[in-house]
């Protein structure tokens, strides 16, 4: 997994009218080796929903926005089999 910063990075939200608390906005990348088909869609979907219920499991207040159809990237080592999910996270100016 790798985790970046998402497009826009920062987004400021009223929050009630109680202060200007900003959503950062994350991507985060999954992987695995393109092997098989079956066998590679059967551990990226392994792999999104141990994020997701990892993510569900956190304090943080998040929101998962959308989640990307598998696709084939090549990289130096080989071709992977990618997926992306989109979350964003309330947090404060400090």
């Amino acid at each position: 997994m790798v985790i970046t910063p998402g497009d826009p990075y920062l987004t400021p939200n009223n929050n009630s009218q109680a202060g200007v608390s900003p959503l950062a906005n994350f991507n985060i990348l999954i992987t695995t080796p393109a092997f098989d088909n079956q066998g590679n869609l059967a551990n990226i979907e392994t792999f999104i929903v141990a994020v997701v219920n990892k993510l569900a499991a956190s304090s943080l207040v998040l929101n998962i926005s959308s989640v990307s159809a598998p696709a084939i990237t090549n990289a130096a080592s080989g071709d992977l089999l990618t997926a992306s999910i989109t979350v964003s996270i309330l947090t404060s100016w400090s």
